[in-house]
């Protein structure tokens, strides 16, 4: 039950990991090749569905005009919730109506003030400046520009403890190690993404419900919180899934544990919101930041790819023997091998879809 949760054992020779995997299984179907199409699959179509969702986002409504041009009208006679039976919504609703006139005001002058500010903000503020200043200097009029603020210095900071999990693992896996070195990395993702969903399960039921039967009073909920929570777990996801190809899986179990534990808080111990969530506009937002995570990940993945001289998956410290479905070659070696392998017209359609020509073009499409 223990080799479950750390992933050790009988099993990491398991199907879980990357040394589970010979390459070839029979003589006319190559699991390597297999292994590597569906791992540029899943980070690829990943791109595309971040991308797709970032561009449905960024539609104008068929009402775009009007709201632009009456503004104030369509806040006033067309904010309000007829549903709502209880005061204390009424009440909430009333004061984001309130927040968000407030808001409105101060929209066009965001970019223009506050842009270039807040880039090179979030680039050269140092975290323990932030720790001890912000607190003092954060008084924003605009609710939105400090949700921003807030959301790129928390997404920040998640994506730096992801890169430095990475570089620790890289300088870990290099020396010389007894296990293969896929799924020691493999292991390590698994087991992150494992320990990362019990921690926020006991934490956030801990002091939610500590909190509420403390003080008796329901609090709003963090949703933005809780998105960058998803967008940093997905990003473990993207990473390991190529030492460890259940990794997927594990985090859509994870994901939807996720959801039921937030579920469980929002319905017991919190309150409607004063400030409405702009499904649109949030939701464009937040997909940018995911959309980032995602073309960081790409780099040493494609580095794991595209080069044996890095990184070995495949290395193992057992004699010269290998592991995996790669081996000591690089994992784009396979294509080479199973393109020779065919006849003459296929052998020419494979290389003219790796040709130049190909390529440059998807990369273009891409920018």
């Amino acid at each position: 039950m223990k080799n479950i949760f750390d992933g050790q054992g009988a099993v990491s020779h398991s199907w879980l990991f990357y040394g589970g995997y010979p390459e070839v299984i029979t003589n006319r179907y190559y699991l390597a090749l297999v292994y590597l199409l569906l791992i540029c699959l899943t980070y690829f179509g990943s791109l595309f569905v971040v991308l797709k969702s970032i561009g449905e986002g960024r539609q104008p409504a068929l009402s775009s005009s009007r709201s632009h041009r009456y503004k104030f009208s369509m806040l006033v006679l067309s904010s309000w919730d007829h549903s709502i039976t209880s005061d204390e919504a009424s009440s909430n609703l009333s004061k984001g109506i309130a927040s968000i006139l407030k808001g409105t005001g101060q929209t066009s002058n965001f970019l223009n003030v506050y842009g270039t500010t807040l880039i090179f903000s979030l680039i050269n503020i140092i975290v323990p400046m932030c720790i001890s200043k912000l607190p003092v200097i954060e008084n924003y009029a605009s609710g939105k520009l400090e949700l921003n603020i807030t959301l790129a210095r928390v997404f920040c900071l998640r994506m730096a403890n992801l890169f430095a999990l990475v570089a620790s693992l890289y300088s870990n896996v290099t020396k010389l190690t007894e296990e293969c070195t896929g799924t020691v990395i493999g292991q390590e993702f698994y087991k992150l993404v494992v320990m990362d969903t019990i921690v926020h399960v006991v934490v956030q039921l801990s002091m939610a419900f500590g909190r509420y039967f403390w003080t008796m009073q329901k609090y709003e909920f963090n949703l933005s919180g809780a998105a960058l929570v998803l967008i940093y777990r997905q990003g473990l996801v993207w990473v390991g899934t190529i030492a460890c190809p259940v990794l997927p899986l594990a985090g859509a179990l994870s994901n939807l544990i996720f959801f039921f534990v937030n579920y469980l808080i929002v319905s017991r111990t919190c309150k409607p919101p004063i400030k409405r969530w702009n499904q649109s506009r949030n939701t464009t937002f937040l997909m940018g930041f995911l959309l980032i995570t995602i073309m960081f990940i790409i780099v040493p993945v494609s580095v794991a790819i595209g080069s044996a001289e890095i990184i070995q998956l495949g290395q193992s410290n057992h004699g010269m023997e290998s592991c995996g479905p790669f081996g000591l070659e690089k994992p784009t070696a396979v294509y080479m091998k199973f393109r020779i392998q065919q006849v003459a017209w296929l052998q020419s359609a494979l290389t003219w879809v790796v040709s130049d020509s190909v390529l440059i073009a998807v990369f273009l499409v891409l920018l």
